[in-house]
């Protein structure tokens, strides 16, 4: 299993490129509002809310 971490993003860019891939944060609320996301991670996202209060 892996590990779950909880950080605080204090940054005025809100993606980053790694690798050639695209990446960017996102709130839970963000997430959930998004179909696809939640089509595809909608158990991930449940769980992350259970264990980041």
């Amino acid at each position: 299993m892996g590990k779950l971490y909880k950080v605080l993003v204090d940054s005025e860019h809100d993606h980053l490129s790694e690798d050639g891939f695209q990446y960017r944060w996102m709130s839970i609320d963000e997430m959930e509002a998004d179909e696809s996301i939640m089509e595809k991670n909608d158990d991930i996202i449940a769980f992350v809310k259970t264990k980041c209060k």
